[in-house]
């Protein structure tokens, strides 16, 4: 920052004078008597320094240590809303009502005794006025307080219930691809159109906006449709679930098109876009993490205050809180310092249990008795945000696919990845239990996957490989006589429709409007409707004059 002199040579006549009377020191007589180098020589003196320092009021003596513990420097706004504003006034003004002999605020008791100076310093969120403690003054001043390096004290002991970080977010990636792969999606507004009936399938559901936007960003996925790239999606199965992670976590580490803010929940922007910079924002986030130790837990509420009470300005351009226009889940405006909790706080929280748990750098904690997250750690995922290697082993898992007679695929979440994509573009996708992905072979999913150039001698490899053993005969059987054949059998919807006589039946068979509807006779006063038509059947029967009671329940 500035010296001590150099801050009091931007200052009037009138203050240095109101300097030294509160310092109680004697400048020199005749023209240099408002000399900022001799007033700023003797301030420098460290027993005078020290005596100035005692004097003060308890709370500006708090002032000082909490600039002194933040490198002797701290955004002014910052400042001013723990400690209090200095009043605005031309020296003029100032000399008629002598502010410094009752000052307002702890601030102002420190501006009036020249410790402190203001200048304005590009930032990375732009040009932010400051408050700061001269270099050459701070340097001399006594240490009042032992400073924890760590800035949430001592780390907790181990939480009851821990919520590991894992691979699930390359596994959903996986689901996705062959979904996609499938089934090119359609070019809807947002992500979680497009991943919506997906979720029975996901295991991190709350993420599937932000796999998508990674898999777009890393090349895997194609626009207008969203359908898979084959040639990157091919070596992204090939790699281990690390690297796969690794690839992730830096893409949306260095993402300008994802916003995390705009994806805390409840959250909302007044206008098409979002008022912060996606990537600063981050960027500062991961700042504020980074001097906890990997593999010591935090509490989660201990961190966000001290972040409201230390950088609450972090994201904000120039400290700003009134200019951004969010909204909570009932539309009312967060605007104001007084929301902080509600913008920052949420998305700090957001951070911590989001993102940074899917995508493998935090663990998270709670009591045995709560269902709230209540605590983080940090894994060696950590590293890779530092551009160092993680020191991470066993992240590979192999296990077999089963392979069941009556054409019921289960393969478990640790089956290789490029075995359960090509599973998935062949079978019918039926359930996901967080254990094991299952998966049916069918007529309809065959079609399909024939239509993507996968035959059924490719289809014949790919499970004899992931299951490690030949199919069962009745499989064997049945995709030969699917090959020969094609589909031979499909179940259809189809309601029973019994008349009181028989003449009634030919009646409606005779009339065209109603005769369309009806599906096959099967005897005598029965006959059979497709689900989809009954309305339609009851309407232009009524039209006939007959009446007909729609399905029970």
């Amino acid at each position: 920052m500035r010296t001590l002199v150099q801050n009091l040579q931007d200052l009037d006549p009138g203050y240095i004078k109101i300097i030294s009377e509160l310092w109680g020191v004697d400048l020199p007589e005749g023209e240099n008597c408002d000399d900022p180098e001799a007033l700023a020589h003797l301030m420098l003196d460290p027993g005078t320094l020290e005596e100035v320092l005692e004097a003060l009021p308890t709370e500006a003596q708090r002032c000082m240590d909490y600039l002194t513990d933040h490198h002797g420097r701290a955004p002014y706004a910052d400042l001013s809303r723990r400690f209090g504003s200095i009043r605005e006034m031309g020296s003029g003004k100032r000399d008629r009502e002598k502010p410094w002999t009752s000052p307002q605020s702890p601030t102002e008791v420190l501006w009036y005794h020249g410790l402190i100076g203001r200048a304005f310093i590009d930032t990375s969120t732009g040009p932010q006025e400051y408050a700061f403690i001269p270099d050459d003054l701070r340097t001399i001043m006594p240490q009042s307080r032992d400073v924890d390096d760590r800035p949430l004290g001592p780390p907790l002991s181990d939480p009851d219930v821990i919520h590991g970080s894992s691979y699930a977010v390359i596994d959903d990636a996986v689901t996705l691809l062959a979904a996609f792969r499938n089934k090119a999606a359609p070019d809807l507004p947002t992500a979680s159109e497009r991943g919506r009936d997906l979720h029975p399938f996901l295991q991190l559901p709350d993420a599937v906006e932000l796999v998508i936007e990674l898999l777009q960003d890393c090349g895997l996925l194609g626009d207008n449709p969203i359908t898979p790239s084959p040639e990157p999606v091919g070596k992204f199965l090939e790699t281990s679930r690390q690297e796969a992670r690794t690839m992730f976590l830096l893409s949306w580490k260095n993402s300008t098109n994802w916003n995390d803010l705009s994806a805390v929940p409840g959250l909302y922007s007044s206008t098409e876009d979002w008022p912060n910079d996606p990537l600063l924002s981050r960027q500062r986030m991961l700042d504020l993490l980074q001097p906890m130790e990997v593999g010591k837990w935090w509490r989660i509420d201990d961190f966000v205050q001290t972040v409201k009470e230390t950088q609450p300005g972090f994201q904000r351009p120039g400290g700003d809180f009134s200019s951004w226009y969010l909204q909570d889940s009932d539309r009312n405006f967060l605007t104001d310092f007084e929301h902080w909790d509600s913008v920052e706080g949420a998305y700090l929280r957001h951070m911590i249990t989001g993102p940074l748990h899917w995508l493998g750098v935090l663990d998270l904690g709670r009591d045995q008795s709560k269902m709230e997250v209540h605590a983080f750690r940090k894994t060696k995922a950590w590293a890779v945000l530092e551009s160092q290697p993680a020191s991470e082993v066993g992240s590979e898992l192999d296990e077999k696919v089963s392979i069941r007679a009556d054409g019921l695929i289960i393969a478990p979440i640790g089956t290789a990845r490029n075995e359960r994509y090509q599973i998935g573009r062949f079978s019918s996708w039926e359930k996901m239990d967080g254990v094991n992905y299952e998966y049916r072979l069918t007529p309809k999913a065959l079609e399909n996957s024939l239509n993507q150039g996968l035959k059924p001698d490719h289809v014949r490899i790919i499970l004899e490989r992931s299951s490690q053993a030949p199919l069962p005969p009745s499989i064997d059987a049945a995709l030969k006589r699917w090959s020969d054949h094609g589909t031979e059998a499909r179940f259809e919807r189809l309601l029973v429709v019994r008349v009181k006589e028989e003449k009634l039946l030919e009646r409606l068979r005779a009339n065209k409007t109603t005769a369309r509807f009806i599906q096959e006779r099967i005897g005598s006063g029965i006959f059979v409707v497709r689900e989809a038509n009954w309305m339609r059947l009851r309407d232009a029967a009524a039209r006939l004059g007959i009446l007909i009671d729609p399905p029970e329940d």
